[in-house]
């Protein structure tokens, strides 16, 4: 085996290891002599499932605000997320380590697909961008002004640690102090403008606006181990 086929073998296993299981790495020893690699591998696969397991939770614990976002999309994805890794983790580690042509091509059109699919909704998400300020202004202000979802608003205020709409001066009028969800130190059981996080609203928007651009950078090395994959097998059909 030639220097490029080898360096391209194990990045792709280096890659794929770490991208389906970042916790794996501090199992994982950095002596090339080390005979217990193979556990670690295990675990990388198994984080797959363990990213399924963890949208089947997020499905439960957040059905509570189904009728203020539409977070049904969320849980679903990471499940097909889990899943996605896992069958391109055990493809491209064993693939490499072993050499299974199979394998590997069966990673590549994996590889072509996910690409596709970044891009389209790159330009979907894109396309939304100029309008995700408004939608997410009214969803927050149509939900805080609801009295009937007071409690589920509290609940969205609980998980993305955010207060009213605008932040504690929403609740003027409104209630005669700051409930327990807009405050994560409350002094002498109670609750102070303060001490009280931000509006929901900006949480929100920046929340969906840091989402987006991780995701668009994660294009970057699906399409480098693509190019390493195809230019190994170029070089080994000549």
């Amino acid at each position: 085996m030639c220097c490029p086929e080898f360096i391209a073998k194990y990045v792709l296993f280096i890659a794929n290891l770490v991208f389906s299981d970042p916790q794996s790495r501090q199992f994982t020893s950095t002596d090339p002599n080390d005979e217990d690699l193979e556990p670690s591998i295990l675990l990388s696969e198994l984080a797959g499932l363990a990213i399924i397991r963890l949208g089947v939770a997020v499905l439960r614990n957040l059905r509570d605000l189904q009728d203020i976002l539409p977070v049904n999309a969320l849980p679903i994805g990471i499940i097909v997320l889990g899943c996605i890794i896992f069958i391109i983790a055990f493809l491209a580690c064993c693939g490499a380590i072993k050499e299974s042509r199979c394998m590997l091509i069966t990673y590549s059109i994996f590889m072509v697909i996910l690409v596709a699919v970044k891009i389209y909704l790159a330009i979907v998400v894109f396309g939304f961008l100029s309008d995700v300020t408004s939608t997410i202004t009214s969803w927050v202000t149509t939900a805080f002004n609801t009295s009937s979802l007071r409690d589920v608003y509290h609940v969205m205020e609980a998980l993305f640690n955010c207060c009213g709409t605008t932040g504690p001066s929403s609740y003027d009028g409104i209630l005669s102090q700051l409930p327990p969800s807009c405050c994560a130190s409350p002094v002498d059981n109670t609750f102070y403008a303060p001490n009280a996080f931000p509006g929901c609203t900006t949480r929100l928007i920046d929340y969906f606006d840091t989402f987006v651009h991780l995701d668009h950078l994660r294009l970057v090395p699906v399409a480098f181990l693509f190019a390493e994959t195809a230019r190994e097998y170029s070089i080994r059909s000549t």
